[in-house]
């Protein structure tokens, strides 16, 4: 296996088999050493393209919501319009904008990408679930392996991963 390396860290490696004893010869291994090269330089190269796209995108979603924001009449538009932008740009995703009364209860002004969630599975999970993390810190916190954790009160049934972020 010959290693991609990219700023002296390994990457990846190629790996490479033959049917035939003694295939790799000095000349093919200095080639393929090459090649390996050049792939790990053409894979971080893609991967920070790809980092920037994801950037250029985040940035464009906060311009939408900010121009969304100003143009909308009322907060239930507002809500409504910017749970259905999260849904659009997050690809397989349900997005419900949550919040919290005075009394602690409940409320659900908009969402998308899915059915709207059962109050009993907010109330589950803002007692010991995503709800509870992210409300607790003050901070975004994600699950990322529900699929595992058959106890956990997600919020939204049948997904894989779930992130709070709070409205601070």
């Amino acid at each position: 296996a010959l290693p991609f390396l990219v700023r002296e860290q390994v990457i990846g490696v190629l790996a490479v088999g033959s049917t035939k004893m003694d295939a790799f010869p000095g000349s093919v291994s200095s080639l393929l050493s090459v090649f390996a090269s050049q792939a790990a330089v053409a894979l971080e190269n893609s991967r920070m393209h790809s980092t920037e796209l994801r950037r250029m995108r985040q940035l464009e979603l906060l311009n939408l919501i900010a121009r969304s924001a100003a143009a909308a009449s009322d907060t239930q538009q507002f809500f409504t319009t910017l749970a259905e932008l999260m849904s659009d740009t997050l690809e397989n995703t349900a997005v419900a904008i949550v919040l919290t009364k005075s009394a602690g209860s409940l409320h659900v002004p908009a969402y998308a990408g899915g059915p709207e969630p059962a109050l009993e599975r907010l109330i589950a999970s803002r007692e010991q679930g995503v709800l509870a993390e992210g409300l607790r810190r003050k901070a975004a916190w994600v699950v990322d392996d529900l699929l595992v954790r058959r106890d956990w009160p997600s919020v939204f049934p049948g997904m894989g991963s779930e992130m709070c972020v709070p409205l601070i």
